[in-house]
């Protein structure tokens, strides 16, 4: 005795036409990839920043040499046990910070100290009152605002520095920007 979802299979057939055929143009046109949804839900430049300044706005975290030298040693406890130069221990820690958020945008900069009792960056020119900061968003060019985190990405690095992200604005002059090297 068959059920009666075997009954109803044994009428099932499939057909080797489909519906309407597929015109040339389809056919030759290729097919866009699926692309991950943007994390565009963050706040928007301060209202200062819309007239034109001579220095760039970033958006992203504030860094002290602390908070970096407690990530390398939580996520990388035998790093900091040897003697290395500012820029290679920052080097590591842009690292382990694009590795552990799977988000390859994120960026080194110096800023504005959000309080006088910030301490300069280490990567600071001499006599220069710059702050470390993990930029993941820019209004220096149209690459650096456009090619944002992921949601996904966004959540991570909010947990990561433990904190929500914010605009702070360049320490150096647009003239300046070069120095840091990124270019895309």
């Amino acid at each position: 005795m068959a059920t009666t979802l075997e009954q109803n299979m044994q009428g099932l057939s499939v057909q080797d036409v489909p519906n309407r055929p597929a015109t040339e143009m389809e056919v030759a046109k290729p097919r866009k990839r699926a692309r991950p949804m943007f994390h565009k839900t963050f706040r928007s430049c301060p209202r200062n920043v819309t007239h034109r300044t001579n220095r760039y706005w970033h958006f992203g975290w504030p860094v002290s040499d602390e908070l970096v030298n407690t990530i390398l040693d939580t996520y990388t406890p035998e790093y900091l046990d040897e003697e290395r130069s500012a820029m290679v221990k920052y080097a590591h820690f842009s690292r382990v910070i694009k590795s552990l958020a799977g988000c390859s945008t994120i960026r080194q900069v110096l800023v504005e100290p959000p309080s006088p009792a910030w301490a300069p960056s280490p990567l600071a020119d001499d006599g220069e009152k710059g702050v470390g900061f993990c930029m993941v968003v820019s209004d220096c060019g149209k690459h650096f605002f456009t090619k944002r985190p992921t949601k996904e990405q966004m959540g991570r690095l909010k947990f990561i520095f433990g904190s929500e992200p914010c605009w702070m604005m360049d320490a150096r002059d647009k003239s300046q920007w070069r120095h840091y090297g990124y270019t895309k």
